[in-house]
């Protein structure tokens, strides 16, 4: 079977370019904002209240990608294929169950937090005092899990620049939030950040709730809501495999944040977090890509277009290299004059460190279509690919971290995302040319 030759630039039409455009736009505020709020929480905060949120950020991550459903991404595949198939009815029953499964197992994240946080606070943080706060913060992750099934639907849809407005009302929310309880307010705790938290997730949710009503009931008001045993089976067998996947991910995921607060303290994990945040326009660049080109790949699959799919990824995995290196070598030079402002001592050793946090995320960002890749071929890789850098956090990263505190963990890190890496091109290799006739 020939299969054509089709440019990047016919792939990408014209409103793949107005989304991404809007994307960047989005991303561009977004970082902006990322920036002002660590610029407040450090300057008004501290280093270390900023590091204690961090650890009750990733311990919650963790929780949450144990119980996760990745409902935005089974959406998004199980409702265009539907759609491109004419089966509506399958589609309708696709959302309710997502909707369904993010509740129940939000709920669940909340009750499983509250009866961990002591453990957390004493453990991670080394203050049990702080039980409340890490309990508050489950209701952050719980506004997240409902959000699931609802951003998979707009995806499906390719609503992307919806998608986008979403993630910039929710940067503005949030530091119009935190802005108000520095100024007026003036209260410095990590509680009221905590509440800040919780106040700018819900108000996101409910825009969201809104915008998914008014669409859900213009397509499928006419639809019929039908039990299919056959869609529920695959939709169920299918979330296992991510299911499992974002599980074994939450040995690796943020885990990085609680090794440091228990080998060393929540300061250091603050001085961590802010070069990573300097560091994470790298990794945002990436993300409206994955939204954008995931539909995308869906189609190519289904319709056999295996070398079209390699392309879009090579050539776009090259311009973003290009870029990150250019992003790594500006920003290192700024590195000296933006500690200062935010009130946070600076030593000439966190140049090095943050060297090598860029060589991390370079590693990282190159691998922007490995999710939607294994979601869209094999979700067993990643599945794989969690389990393997699970067990690498427990027999490595923690013992480099135990003899070598901080270079210890970058050093970890840095070799892990290679591996990785590695691991999906050969993938991608193999799948192509297993298309070759």
């Amino acid at each position: 079977m020939k299969i054509s030759k089709i440019p990047l630039l016919k792939l990408i039409n014209t409103k793949f370019k107005k989304d991404l455009l809007f994307s960047y736009f989005s991303q561009f505020i977004i970082i902006g904002s990322g920036f002002l709020q660590l610029f407040l929480i450090n300057k008004f905060f501290g280093v270390t209240i900023y590091g204690q949120l961090m650890i009750i950020v990733s311990s919650a991550g963790i929780f949450s990608s144990l119980l996760s459903p990745r409902s935005s991404e089974s959406m998004t595949r199980f409702i265009t294929r539907e759609e491109l198939n004419g089966n509506y009815n399958n589609a309708k029953l696709i959302i309710s169950l997502g909707l369904i499964v993010d509740l129940l197992l939000g709920l669940l994240l909340v009750l499983f937090i509250y009866f961990t946080s002591e453990f957390i606070a004493q453990i991670f943080l080394k203050n049990r005092g702080f039980a409340n706060v890490v309990y508050l913060y489950s209701f952050v992750t719980l506004f997240g899990f409902l959000r699931g099934t609802l951003t998979g639907f707009f995806q499906s849809k390719e609503k992307f620049i919806l998608i986008n407005i979403i993630g910039f009302v929710e940067s503005v929310v949030s530091i119009i939030l935190l802005s108000g309880v520095i100024f007026l307010v003036k209260s410095f705790s990590l509680k009221a950040l905590i509440y800040t938290n919780i106040g700018s997730s819900f108000i996101v949710y409910l825009i969201l709730l809104i915008a998914f009503i008014n669409n859900y009931l213009k397509q499928f008001s006419k639809s019929k809501l039908k039990y299919s045993s056959k869609i529920v089976r695959e939709y169920i067998a299918y979330n296992l495999k991510t299911f499992l996947s974002s599980s074994l991910k939450a040995g690796n995921k943020n885990v990085d944040n609680l090794i440091l607060g228990y080998f060393l303290d929540a300061k250091i994990v603050g001085v961590y977090q802010s070069l990573k945040k300097i560091m994470s326009p790298l990794l945002i660049m990436v993300q409206p890509l994955s939204l954008l080109i995931y539909p995308r790949m869906i189609k190519y699959f289904e319709q056999n277009q295996k070398k079209n799919l390699q392309k879009i990824i090579l050539k776009t995995s090259k311009i973003i290299l290009i870029i990150g290196i250019g992003y790594v070598i500006l920003s290192s030079l700024t590195l000296r004059y933006i500690f200062p402002l935010m009130s946070v001592n600076y030593y000439s050793k966190y140049l090095f460190y943050f060297m090598l946090l860029g060589l991390i995320s370079l590693f990282s960002i190159l691998q922007w279509w490995v999710r939607i890749f294994s979601n869209t071929i094999n979700p067993n890789f990643s599945i794989r690919t969690n389990f393997f850098a699970t067990l690498f956090q427990i027999l490595v990263t923690i013992q480099l971290v135990r003899y070598f505190h901080f270079i210890g963990l970058l050093i970890s890190l840095l070799l892990l995302n290679i591996l990785i890496f590695y691991y999906y091109i050969l993938k991608l290799k193999k799948y192509v040319k297993s298309s070759v006739q």
